[in-house]
């Protein structure tokens, strides 16, 4: 297997599978935080000595996603079009960590170099690559909706 060629899904689409998109990577390897960025809640108390603590919150995971294609016909162009529109909240889902599912939303506007070429029968076929960004709003990721069901 190719470790800088790997796909995701987002909804119920799996973009390698039924687009023919790769997710990419931008260096040599992927990084990935052990948690979420994370916020403290103080305040300053007057006439006291420092800072009181209050807790901590964590902050929203973004996921910025690079992909390829090279053979992304009219069709295809116009569901990643629907797939990226940012209306919704919907299952992230990385290939290689299949049993974490994230709720996130397309934020941002999904960015596409392309190259136009005819496929020989008068059709049109892109070839490029993109970035979208994704923002979880509750960061941690929880079970898949179809490991639920699934039987053993």
């Amino acid at each position: 297997m190719n470790t800088d060629y790997i796909g995701f899904s987002f909804g119920k689409t799996h973009l390698l599978r039924e687009l023919n998109i790769y997710r990419t990577s931008d260096g040599s390897r992927y990084n990935s935080n052990l948690t979420p960025g994370m916020s403290d809640k103080t305040a300053e108390v007057p006439g006291g000595d420092g800072q009181y603590y209050f807790g901590t919150t964590h902050k929203n995971k973004t996921f910025s996603v690079n992909f390829a294609f090279d053979s992304l016909s009219e069709n295809k162009l116009r569901q990643l079009q629907k797939l990226f529109d940012g209306k919704r909240i919907d299952e992230l889902i990385f290939d290689e960590q299949p049993y974490k599912a994230y709720s996130a939303k397309v934020t941002g506007q999904p960015q596409l170099k392309t190259i136009c070429f005819d496929d020989g029968e008068g059709n049109r076929i892109y070839k490029g690559e993109g970035t979208v960004q994704f923002t979880c709003y509750h960061p941690y990721a929880h079970t898949p909706n179809w490991l639920w069901f699934s039987e053993s």
